[in-house]
């Protein structure tokens, strides 16, 4: 099951890739598989959208999309993401795009890596939109294929990002390369949400080749223990 969460205004819940297939917020392209969560071989997709589930991505075309416009895919100065992935690749020498808004945020695996993006309005030309692992303190965390992993990224009020991986807190650092001269606040884009690739603008790439389940988009930033607590929790 797939939602997008607005902290403050919890009465805005929406679901993603499930009921969005109907609500048309989200597509999926090309008919990424839908997989039931008891093993099975690979299964048409489900006629109850209420029924747990995740998709499978090739790693090559497959990937869903949406919610561009739509205020619930737009964080502003905290925000929490988090996910349940399944890789089939390591991408020890490639990127794959977990889920991401272009020019927002971005959650993937790079270069065999957990890493991210965030851009915080940066000021005095300078930019803030660069991979973490690359210009900032690396994460250091790699998963291994065929096992599931809950991921969250945390972006706080004080510019701080941390990633956990299973309830974990497995990194600490800052949460945009240009320091002091970004603001709090993230940027805002109407670009779409993506899941399973990522945006080029004029093109896609960076696809995910694996399972991913359970995506929420928070407008805050998730404590320890909400994390904790909630990460066994089903969306609904």
């Amino acid at each position: 099951m797939w939602s997008v969460k607005s902290a403050p205004l919890r009465a805005r819940i929406a679901k993603f890739l499930s009921a969005a297939i109907i609500g048309g917020l989200l597509s999926i392209v090309p008919s990424a598989w839908w997989m039931p969560l008891t093993p099975a071989a690979q299964a048409s997709p489900v006629s109850n959208p209420d029924s747990d589930t995740y998709l499978t991505f090739n790693g090559s075309t497959q990937y869903a999309s949406g919610g561009a416009t739509d205020p619930a895919t737009q964080p502003t100065n905290l925000m929490t993401v988090e996910t349940w992935v399944k890789l089939s690749s390591t991408c020890a020498a490639t990127e794959c795009a977990i889920v991401g808004k272009e020019g927002v945020f971005i959650l993937a695996i790079r270069n065999g890596l957990v890493d991210f993006a965030l851009d915080g309005n940066a000021n005095s030309g300078a930019t803030s939109w660069n991979w973490n692992n690359a210009v900032g303190s690396s994460t250091n965390i790699s998963l291994p294929t065929g096992q599931w992993f809950h991921i969250s990224l945390v972006k706080d009020g004080t510019n701080t990002a941390k990633i956990y991986i299973d309830g974990q807190l497995r990194w600490s650092g800052n949460a945009y390369s240009c320091n002091s001269a970004c603001t709090s606040t993230l940027s805002v884009r109407n670009t779409p949400l993506y899941v399973g690739a990522r945006d080029y603008v004029s093109t896609l790439g960076s696809y995910f080749n694996g399972s991913i389940d359970q995506v929420a988009l928070w407008d805050g930033a998730r404590s320890d223990a909400d994390i904790t607590t909630d990460m066994d929790t089903y969306i609904n």
